[in-house]
């Protein structure tokens, strides 16, 4: 048994066993039987039966079960419905892939059903293509032929002798009967002459005839670009009409210049930049751009810094700009006003501001001895304190007198700086001054403030024996007169100094984070959400918080960290102004109170009030996407500027290594250098390629707009920052002062750079990087300062 017999047993037995084990199946019916005799019998075909009806399946079908193959398409292995159902009888025999004629001008393959059509002038025979005679020697090969073989009439038949009848006939001309048509048709149009060459003009000569011939005659071409047409006129547009070709022109058409100078352009309102784009030229033409006023006075211009002066150049102009002048600060405090003289009293005027001063003044001594303290009291003990001083006063005590301690290592502390009365949550300033036992200046010696709990606040030296510090009032201390001790601490001997302070209750501060906007439709819910908190900043937590508004009262609850909600439904009875007064009061009977305004609008009113919100922030929106183009291809500039200057460093070294060069090695360094021509022309080419695509360069637009700019965006961002105000300033005022110093220095090195410019010390360029790097140096400093505020 050879292999595609055994392959037929095995599909018919498992078909059998399919049958079988169906469970509806009760019995199977044979439909043929293939009795391998050789010859095909009916109902044998090339599937059921192929040992008998091809002697290989027939590939002509493309059978996908084909596992033998001869390549031959076989007229047996026909089968209407199959793959092969276009079978046609005169490819038996032949290779399944033989091409056959389908019709007298295409061809057809094998088992296709898609014929090919043969290209205009061919026929087909022995299923290929053929070219028609073109020549009258009466024979028509085929009806295909007609049109192209002058002996073909329409039907295919041959004509008459066609050549040589002294006629040129349909079908003949000056090549296929030259007796008949002498001469030759060389062109019928002057596109029959394109040689493919601009730059010629290209003329058919009696086109259409026997006799026509081609001229190809090199032309002047007037212009390749406008630049060609130049006129030398800036008041004419220069135009090469048909650039590069034989029909190129000029064009100068005179023009209207719409403007000559900025002023050309001035539209009467003070809130517009006016300038004259391309002034004097045919593309000129004006610009009046809504400008951002910086600023409208003084106060616009405060930068928050105490240390500076705020100056609003040019006020409530497109040209106004800010001016923050630092300062220096002539004292923050009394101690620094210290003339080391008793006699005077030393005040520090505005202190720690730009219009802080010093002032001594002679005060006459209280008291020289104990008998100018007499009181005329038996009872008590006149005596007085540092003699003669500014700081003398009288003392006047019940009892025996004592004389004033003069062991050495005792001391006296003398409240030099100390208020009488604070709030909770508050710091208290104080500066004191410590005298040993012989009425000398303490120096050295740990000096701390101590309150009721005995918590300790360590001051800091300062010179002749002053010592000043701040020390912390917590929202819960206690009120009324406290007691409070100067602690004195030198070569283990401890003095203490009490004094007293009248604890007052602090404000709570009531910071409204929402509604943000005033006005609010009927039918909605406000959400109420507020923060409380000390004047330390410290939240304010477990409040009892309230608002009222008319008769009624609303209860807000805690979120936590000193934040507390509310909701409250509008109704048309709130119609108009509504005002909700909120108080709070903490744990320790501190408390707080404020108003909060909303004007209730229709839906209508409110509709129109949210519509013009946004119209009017809609031109900042477009001037802040404009400054931050601006800046990003201001940047690439930068880069490309510095680029360049990296390319000719390396250049110049280049060249001097050549110099000392010789041989391969100077070879490569020329080799390097040539490299580096490449890349400076590059940088040149794309340097001014941005500068024509942009007016924004370092030296073309305010510095002072832009740095203020970035302040505001910083701002806005800080929002709730930005409104504390001088809060943190006393806590990091040691790192404010180190900043305040580095920014007066910038300062001072940007006024040296000026200097340096105006007496042509440094190039231009030069000069707008350096100005550039202080002034954003000025800037981070700026921003790390109100971080620490």
């Amino acid at each position: 048994m050879n292999k595609l017999a055994l392959l037929a047993f095995s599909v018919l037995m498992l078909g059998a066993v399919f049958f079988l084990l169906q469970p509806s199946a009760s019995a199977f019916t044979i439909l043929f039987a293939c009795n391998n005799n050789g010859s095909c019998n009916p109902g044998e075909d090339y599937i059921n039966c192929p040992q008998d009806c091809c002697s290989a399946q027939c590939t002509a079908c493309l059978n996908p079960t084909c596992t033998e193959t001869d390549g031959i398409c076989h007229i047996e292995c026909y089968v209407p419905g199959t793959q092969c159902s276009v079978f046609r009888s005169t490819c038996d025999d032949l290779n399944w892939g033989a091409t056959i004629c389908y019709d007298d001008d295409s061809t057809v393959q094998c088992c296709s059903a898609v014929p090919e059509d043969c290209s205009a002038g061919q026929f087909c025979t022995a299923g290929s293509c053929t070219d028609c005679s073109t020549v009258c020697d009466g024979n028509c090969q085929s009806s295909a032929c007609y049109g192209t073989d002058p002996d073909c009439d329409s039907l295919g038949n041959a004509t008459l002798a066609c050549c040589g009848n002294a006629t040129c006939d349909t079908g003949e001309d000056c090549v296929s009967c030259s007796a008949d048509c002498p001469g030759s048709v060389v062109c019928d149009l002057n596109t029959d002459c394109d040689d493919t060459n601009s730059l010629t003009v290209d003329v058919c000569h009696n086109p259409g005839e026997c006799d026509s011939y081609c001229t190809n005659e090199a032309c002047t071409i007037a212009c390749d670009a406008n630049s060609d047409c130049d006129d030398t006129n800036s008041l004419t547009i220069d135009t090469c009409l048909n650039p590069g070709t034989c029909d190129a022109s000029c064009s100068n058409t005179a023009c209207s210049v719409a403007c000559s100078l900025d002023s050309d352009c001035d539209d009467s309102n003070s809130l517009t930049v006016d300038s004259c784009v391309n002034a004097g030229t045919c593309d000129s033409y004006c610009s009046n751009s809504t400008c951002t006023i910086v600023c409208s006075s003084d106060s616009g211009c405060d930068d928050n810094d105490p240390l500076t002066t705020d100056a609003c150049l040019n006020p409530g102009t497109c040209d106004s700009s800010c001016q923050n002048t630092a300062c220096s600060i002539a004292c923050n405090s009394d101690a620094d006003c210290d003339d080391t003289n008793d006699e005077t009293t030393d005040t520090c005027l505005n202190a720690g501001t730009c219009d802080a001063s010093c002032s001594n003044e002679v005060v006459e001594a209280p008291c020289s001895s104990d008998a100018d303290c007499d009181d005329g009291n038996p009872d008590t003990i006149d005596s007085c304190y540092r003699p003669g001083t500014a700081g003398a006063h009288c003392l006047h005590e019940l009892g025996e007198a004592v004389e004033q301690p003069t062991t050495e290592g005792e001391f006296s502390v003398e409240l030099v700086e100390v208020p009488e009365s604070a709030e909770r949550g508050s710091l208290v300033d104080v500066v004191v001054r410590v005298l040993d036992a012989e009425n000398n200046p303490l120096e050295g010696a740990t000096v701390s403030i101590a309150d009721s709990s005995g918590d300790l606040t360590q001051l800091t030296a300062l010179p002749d024996g002053r010592y000043s510090g701040s020390f912390a009032i917590a929202p819960d201390y206690p009120l009324g007169e406290q007691s409070f001790n100067v602690v004195v601490e030198k070569d283990a001997t401890t003095g203490e100094s009490p004094f007293e302070l009248n604890i007052n209750k602090t404000k709570i501060s009531i910071d409204v984070l929402s509604p943000t906007i005033p006005q609010q439709a009927i039918g909605a819910t406000v959400d109420f959400r507020i923060k409380l908190s000390y004047p330390d900043s410290t939240p304010v937590e477990d409040a009892n918080v309230s608002a009222v508004v008319g008769e009624e009262e609303i209860i807000f609850s805690s979120e936590g960290e000193g934040i507390y909600l509310a909701s409250y439904p509008l109704g048309e009875e709130h119609l108009g102004l509504l005002e909700f007064t909120v108080s709070a009061t903490d744990s320790a009977g501190n408390d707080g109170t404020t108003t909060i305004s909303l004007q209730v609008l229709t839906q209508e009113e409110y509709a129109w009030f949210i519509a013009g919100l946004l119209l009017l922030l809609l031109p900042l929106l477009i001037v802040l996407l404009l400054v931050l183009l601006f800046y990003m291809r201001f940047k690439h500039i930068l880069k490309l500027e510095r680029q360049r200057a990296k390319y000719q460093m390396m250049r110049k070294k280049a060249q001097v290594m050549i110099a000392a060069s010789s041989g391969e090695k100077k070879k490569e360094l020329m080799a390097k250098e040539a490299y580096l021509d490449k890349l400076i022309e590059k940088n040149r080419k794309s340097l001014a390629l941005m500068r024509k695509r942009s007016w924004l360069t370092l030296g073309d637009i305010p510095m002072d707009l832009y740095f203020g700019l970035r302040a505001l965006l910083y701002d806005i961002r800080h929002f709730p920052r930005f409104l504390r105000g001088k809060k943190k300033e006393k806590k990091n005022r040691a790192e404010l002062q180190k900043i305040d110093a580095e920014i007066s220095n910038t300062k001072e090195l940007i006024k040296k750079l000026e200097n340096d410019f105006y007496k042509q010390k440094i190039p231009p360029d030069e000069f707008k990087k350096a100005l550039f790097e202080y002034r954003e140096k000025i800037h981070l400093l700026g921003i790390k300062k109100k971080k620490l505020l």
